[in-house]
């Protein structure tokens, strides 16, 4: 997945919440989690490492049934832990103030759907199975070209 060669991404961390191993954290690139491992993510946050802040990125998630989440920022944790909910989908957007100068494209990968993507700017990442468990995802920011 492509943000285009003129875009300089940026680096975030990532921590997902992860059935039966808990919080783990990791610094974004390429697929956080292995898509091939079937182990389902309860909750996930997302951070900046640099350039932008923790307000400047917002996410949601969807969980069974459809139920989304409000957007969340501040690298807060969106989803469940100890609750044994998966989370069924995810979007992430970035905040009106520094939109139009950085944009960000994720996917997910789903326990029967697959890869579902690449979506961007708060485009909601869902599978084509319904309640089927996200297991991993991929998420780039980038300044835009210029």
């Amino acid at each position: 997945m492509s943000l285009g060669r003129e875009c300089r991404e940026i680096q975030t961390e990532i921590v997902l919440h992860i059935e039966r191993l808990g919080d783990r954290r990791f610094q974004s690139s390429g697929w956080i989690r292995n898509p091939d491992q079937k182990l389902r993510i309860e909750a996930f946050s997302i951070r900046p490492l640099e350039i932008l802040t923790a307000r400047d990125i917002e996410f949601k998630a969807v969980g069974p049934n459809g139920r989304e989440t409000p957007w969340f920022t501040e690298a807060e944790l969106c989803g469940t832990r100890g609750r044994s909910l998966p989370l069924t989908g995810f979007a992430v957007r970035l905040a009106p103030r520094v939109s139009d100068e950085f944009e960000v494209v994720y996917r997910g990968a789903f326990f029967e759907s697959d890869i579902v993507g690449p979506k961007r700017n708060g485009e909601i990442c869902i599978p084509p199975i319904h309640d089927d468990p996200l297991k991993a995802i991929e998420v780039h920011l980038a300044r835009r070209a210029r």
